[in-house]
């Protein structure tokens, strides 16, 4: 296998950065789905990969092996102290993004192979910041950032990864990684274009001490060393603040440190309230796209695409709001859109896995692909959403997790939602288990979620623009179809927006120009 080229060395000494060409803004966490960014990108195939051809990858001495060339060990960037991106708090989702006529400059990145490249270290324990004039390679094993540090990465960045590759920030320390509509941020597979394939490098992990249901409010994440603390995760704070991520892309990730231990394309462990995660694409892992344990990080404006293991997971006392989520999966490789639980070993822990999502487009892969999972306890209340191509839509599991449905006010619900074209049929949306089968102590999931008080609507074609192009989908619903009706009104902390699924129907496709669904 082939990998990226390394171009000109970095030096610490010449490390200088220009803020004011390459430098970041400060993206609220708003409705997107109104914001004149994104009605004025559009996809483009060839930007849409920023990838150059394979001819202008091999741009200096040959490069071959299962590693990246060996260079000179450099700094992660430039060690002076950077002002943060935003901090605008946990409801900043809840409101619109400033007004704009015009889409924001691009910033002056040079093309991709013609940025200096920079090894980053294994440790980062100063604020640093990462600017799109270099290119930034990961070493072999995982790069944390540590001692309160922070890591600010300017839109327009590309940072490639390895075996053994992951960037981690660990408890105490933040990212600040907040791209543009125009120049996301790129965490990608080193390999050359062509040759990349999921869990060729790690993913991203976020560490935190907002509280989660593992023993003593704590945990360690899985696949980083525990003997430094760099793997804790959890405690007491509910606003705690991991940092900012915005525009960005993760793929190719899930490397298998050992049997049925891999990382995730995105990780989030224990990060609070004020930690702001939005307009984000995880595609082409071999494990999760996005998994959260515990905490209540801002959540909204989610892209999960081809992943091979679980879509979007979470465990351990996650309880965000979550809004505009597209999960899309590979019928080649598909296995559950949504994996709910509350905790592995105690089904009843506390703090309780609860979130709230409003206008989720989960498209099944077909087959023995599962859409949502409710499983050890969670709760979880899913409304506005539509779930279409799945062997089962939802299936509610443990008799813990039953408990969540009962009572006039059940904190696990499927409420005013689509169901089209799910199971062998095409119309069987729920399990139906015999005695042989029952996991859910007899749970009749038709009869619940079919329940007329519910509002859900099923067999009605949401007249998606293409839902099975997996290069470059669309997913929005026709303007007069079932998508654009039956909406319930989102409370506090949500985007007000009158439709079901991810996208207004006949409307903008707030995905456009930042996200990519390369095959390799």
């Amino acid at each position: 296998m082939k990998y990226r080229k390394l171009g000109s060395l970095v030096s610490i000494a010449s490390l200088t950065f220009g803020l004011a060409g390459c430098g970041g803004d400060s993206n609220s966490a708003a409705n997107e789905e109104d914001s004149t960014e994104d009605k004025e990108t559009t996809r483009d195939e060839d930007t849409k990969d920023s990838k150059q051809s394979d001819d202008s990858r091999t741009k200096g001495d040959e490069t071959t092996g299962e590693s990246p060339r060996e260079t000179e060990a450099t700094s992660g960037g430039d060690t002076s102290e950077p002002a943060r991106q935003s901090d605008t708090g946990a409801d900043t989702h809840s409101t619109s993004d400033v007004d704009s006529t015009e889409a924001p400059p691009e910033p002056e990145c040079p093309e991709v192979d013609d940025r200096e490249i920079v090894n980053v270290p294994a440790t980062i324990d100063q604020d640093v910041v990462w600017s799109c004039d270099k290119a930034y390679q990961l070493p072999s094993e995982p790069t944390v950032v540590t001692d309160g540090a922070t890591l600010t990465i300017e839109p327009g960045v590309e940072i490639w990864g390895q075996g053994g590759s992951a960037l981690v920030i660990t408890r105490g320390s933040k990212i600040d990684a907040n791209g543009r509509p125009n120049a996301p941020i790129v965490f990608t597979s080193g390999a050359l274009p062509g040759q990349r394939a999921p869990g060729q490098w790690g993913g991203v992990l976020l560490l935190g001490g907002a509280p989660v249901n593992d023993p003593d409010g704590e945990g360690d994440a899985e696949g980083i060393d525990p003997t430094n603390g760099y793997s804790a995760y959890g405690g007491d704070d509910e606003d705690f603040d991991c940092g900012s991520m915005s525009y960005v892309r993760i793929e190719f990730g899930g490397y298998q440190l050992s049997a049925d231990n891999e990382l995730n394309n995105l990780g989030v462990a224990g990060c609070g309230s004020q930690t702001e995660l939005h307009h984000i694409q995880v595609h082409k892992g071999s494990d999760d796209g996005i998994e959260f344990w515990g905490g209540a990080p801002v959540v909204h404006h989610i892209v999960a695409s081809s992943n091979s293991d679980d879509s979007f997971d979470w465990t351990s006392g996650f309880s965000s709001k979550v809004q505009f989520v597209l999960l899309l999966q590979d019928p080649g490789d598909a296995d559950v859109a949504i994996e709910a639980d509350n905790s592995e070993d105690l089904f009843d822990a506390e703090p309780l896995s609860s979130p709230v999502f409003f206008n989720l487009t989960a498209i099944g892969g077909g087959g023995d692909s599962t859409g949502v999972v409710l499983r050890r306890g969670t709760a979880g209340k899913f409304y506005n959403s539509i779930f279409s191509g799945f062997r089962i839509a939802v299936d509610v599991r443990d008799a813990e997790s039953v408990a969540r449905t009962e009572g006039d006010d059940p904190s696990l619900t499927v409420e005013h939602s689509l169901f089209f074209d799910n199971g062998a049929d095409g119309e069987t949306h729920f399990p139906v288990e015999d005695e042989a089968s029952d996991n859910d102590v007899g749970f009749d999931e038709v009869a619940y979620f079919t329940d007329a008080a519910k509002n859900n609507v099923f067999d009605e074609d949401p007249e998606f623009g293409d839902a099975s192009n997996l290069r470059a989908p669309n997913l929005v619903p026709s303007a007069d179809g079932p998508a654009a009706r039956g909406a319930k009104a989102p409370g506090r902390g949500f985007v007000a927006a009158d439709y079901l699924g991810a996208f207004e129907p006949g409307g903008m496709d707030w995905t456009a120009g930042w996200t990519a669904y390369p095959d390799n």
